[in-house]
């Protein structure tokens, strides 16, 4: 159809996320290292317009809450500031060994309102 499949909206999402975090001090990478993991369980999407192959996209992404072992980022896909899509992912903290953990205060504390 000449426009981006739906699904490959989520992996922007995840490329928003890994940056916003490296820019808060605190890569994916290094989360991991620590034993820590945060797997998505929830997801939403809105689709307002298509991007077409090969468009450059800009990705706005927040965090939009955390509490307890959970939090939630927001993303806004753009192209020259025409929305594309709205959406969030919401992640839980896990260890190594799958069980559910408390945020570590490093990540609490890059929430906007922290």
């Amino acid at each position: 159809m000449g426009v981006v499949y739906h699904s490959a909206y989520l992996r922007y999402a995840e490329a928003g996320r890994a940056e916003l975090m490296r820019a808060k001090g605190l890569s994916y990478r290094e989360m991991e290292d620590s034993g820590l993991m945060l797997p998505i369980v929830e997801t939403w999407m809105k689709h307002y317009a298509p991007a077409r192959y090969d468009e450059e996209i800009d990705i706005i992404t927040w965090i939009e809450e955390t509490g307890g072992a959970y939090m939630t980022f927001f993303y806004v896909i753009e192209i020259d500031s025409k929305r594309l899509v709205e959406c969030y992912t919401k992640h839980t903290c896990i260890n190594m060994e799958n069980k559910v953990v408390r945020l570590p205060e490093k990540i609490i504390l890059m929430a906007p309102d922290a």
